[in-house]
């Protein structure tokens, strides 16, 4: 029995050599999760000419239009040159030309176009100087039901749809430089969401939208039923907007939730244009995403240390898409394999920022499905009413560790929704190091 054990064992842990032989070679390019935004970098800016001063003033133009879209703030153009930028914050704005990757001149009409690329690695370094917080790629995508009343006359600013809705992806974003239907509050909503970097999504108001949903109950602001026309289209946030005219102007009322949840933001903007009333509603929204996804890199022994737990975890394939994941995610800077058990996969991170800010990028990706830890401090779904202040300074942030279900999106499995009330409950792994049955010790690649 015990020559059959020690088999079993060795089998074990050459299968997990194998798992980790094999890493290197599925870590590629994944799919996007949430919305990866590709153009962060991008930015086009009207120049009177082709001349010397003309690209040298579009380059810092442009410049500033990528700094805005990576901080979620036009303040970062006032603290850049304050005091409080220092001379690396003039020293930034005022390297266009040397910060610039590509560029190319276009023409739109009687406009002409500066089309600008701005070179990631170098602006990512000269930001590391004055420790400007970024937002990263991963971004929640927004489902906007975008009402306007213009004098009685209602109208659900919407998707064409060149295709039957079983035919089109619903979650397909918008991107203003691929969107040819046009419509008068439909371009200058798309042209700002580009700008800021915001993933936006717009209904088809379809039949199907339609016989769940009505004008009134947008208009109203009543969430159930916007929540369930919703779930076909499986948004990170949905935004419900209202305009009405208010004299030679316009009024929005706008409400920003999170599915299933409490409101995360509400307000009101208004302007005298169309323009001037989606510019300000992207500004609101970009600032707060920001808020609550920017990562202030800072120093490297600033870092700090976490343990994710996922459970489900069946094949190599989910180990690297777990890990390629996690990787993609913002604040993280490595992830380090542990130890398996079963199938639990144990994960040591290392991440910048606070701990809140890694969960809130994790749950970009709906294949992680928070679950609750057991009952000794560890962090299960209710954790953001707890106070860090005093774990970081007894140094106890280090144990603090995150439970997670893996899902494939093609497993077919109908999911139920994690009450605080009700949680979930995955067995920990052993400590690594443990030699019980059944636990594989994973070194670090």
């Amino acid at each position: 029995m015990k020559q059959v054990a020690g088999k079993q064992r060795s089998r074990t842990k050459a299968q997990a050599a194998l798992l980790l032989a094999g890493v290197l070679v599925l870590c590629t390019a994944a799919p996007a999760w949430g919305v990866v935004v590709n153009n962060l970098y991008d930015a086009v800016v009207e120049v009177p000419d082709t001349g010397e001063k003309a690209r040298r003033e579009g380059f810092e133009q442009a410049l500033a239009q990528v700094l805005v879209r990576l901080t979620g703030s036009r303040g970062v153009l006032e603290t850049l040159r304050g005091d409080s930028g220092g001379e690396g914050g003039e020293k930034i704005l005022g390297r266009g030309a040397e910060l610039v990757d590509a560029y190319s001149y276009r023409r739109d009409g009687d406009t002409l176009e500066l089309h600008v690329t701005v070179s990631a690695p170098a602006l990512g370094r000269a930001l590391a100087e004055p420790e400007i917080s970024v937002w990263g790629a991963n971004r929640p995508g927004v489902l906007v039901w975008f009402v306007v009343d213009d004098r009685g006359q209602r109208e659900l600013v919407h998707r064409d749809a060149r295709f039957p809705p079983f035919l089109e992806k619903p979650m397909q974003p918008l991107d203003a430089a691929r969107v040819t239907e046009k419509g008068p509050w439909k371009g200058p909503l798309m042209k700002q969401a580009n700008l800021r970097g915001v993933p936006l999504y717009l209904p088809f108001n379809d039949e199907q939208d339609r016989d769940i949903l009505n004008l009134s109950e947008i208009w109203g602001l009543f969430p159930e039923p916007i929540e369930e026309a919703s779930q076909r289209y499986a948004p990170d946030r949905i935004a419900i907007v209202r305009v009405s005219r208010r004299g030679d102007g316009w009024r929005a009322r706008w409400v920003l939730r999170k599915p299933f949840g409490s409101t995360v933001v509400d307000g009101v903007v208004q302007g005298d244009s169309r323009t001037d009333v989606t510019e300000a509603l992207m500004d609101r929204w970009a600032s707060h995403f920001a808020g609550v996804f920017a990562v202030d890199y800072g120093d490297e022994r600033e870092a700090r240390d976490l343990e994710v737990i996922a459970s489900n975890v069946d094949s190599l394939g989910d180990y690297a898409s777990i890990r390629r994941a996690l990787m993609s995610m913002e604040p993280i800077r490595s992830v380090e394999p542990q130890a398996m058990k079963r199938d639990q996969l144990h994960l040591a991170v290392r991440y910048n920022g606070d701990l809140p800010l890694v969960r809130d990028y994790i749950a970009l990706d709906t294949r992680f499905r928070l679950m609750a830890g057991p009952e000794d401090g560890s962090i299960g779904p209710d954790f953001g009413v707890l106070s860090l202040q005093d774990a970081e300074s007894s140094g106890a942030d280090s144990g603090r560790v995150l439970y997670y279900s893996w899902q494939l999106e093609d497993s077919g499995e109908e999911l139920e929704s994690v009450d605080d009330d009700d949680q979930l409950k995955i067995v920990p792994l052993s400590e690594p190091g443990s030699s019980g049955d059944g636990d594989t010790d994973m070194p670090s690649m």
